[in-house]
């Protein structure tokens, strides 16, 4: 399970905890992206500064690879979660060179599954796979996560935003 993890929260253990079901006996492990597509690499102190917050957790591996596609050539065939507005970013032609089915083309050849829960958008609405505009010949790769498994009203950006304000206010 890749992510920034900026701050962990219950949602992330929620969505580790569905992948997991979906692989009794194989291991899985959070995957902190130390490098991002759209926010670049992290220094090493903010590096240290996430990884604290897995003690007491799963396996967290150091996550290089930017994309999911860069992921993949490192594992091969790996299974991932994540919530639905990762999912919209990841069939986003704006990440790719070439079409999106020819970009992600390694990620079903490779048999990989990706989980995807729903998220509640800005707008209250809960968004899930079914709402996602992506091409058809990538509809086998997708699994949805039911919204009864995954559901929570939070977002590392709203936990980051009530700590900025609490701090504002103290």
């Amino acid at each position: 399970m890749s992510g920034s993890f900026n701050p962990l929260h219950d949602g992330h253990r929620l969505l580790f905890s569905a992948l997991s079901r979906r692989l009794p006996g194989q291991l899985c492990a959070y995957g902190l992206s130390v490098a991002n597509a759209d926010k670049g690499l992290l220094s090493e102190a903010e590096v240290a500064r996430r990884l604290r917050a897995f003690i007491g957790e799963s396996a967290v591996a150091l996550v290089t690879a930017p994309r999911y596609i860069d992921m993949n050539r490192l594992m091969p065939g790996a299974h991932f979660v994540m919530g639905y507005d990762t999912a919209e970013r990841l069939v986003d032609p704006k990440y790719y060179q070439e079409p999106v089915p020819i970009a992600l083309g390694d990620l079903l050849r490779d048999n990989c599954k990706i989980y995807v829960a729903g998220r509640y958008k800005d707008t209250g609405m809960f968004m899930q796979l079914g709402d996602l505009t992506m091409p058809p010949e990538l509809a086998s790769l997708f699994e949805s996560v039911p919204q009864a498994e995954v559901c929570l009203k939070l977002s590392s950006t709203d936990l980051r935003m009530k700590a900025e304000q609490s701090i504002t206010r103290s």
